[in-house]
């Protein structure tokens, strides 16, 4: 997982990248 600091571009999501956008794909999740 990426440093949750660093804000992730929109549109990139973590299913995508792995990545970016890790964080938001958690939260959706729960």
């Amino acid at each position: 997982m990426a440093t949750q600091t660093e804000p992730d571009p929109p549109g990139k999501g973590g299913e995508t990248s792995g990545g970016g956008g890790d964080a938001k794909v958690q939260l959706r999740a729960f």
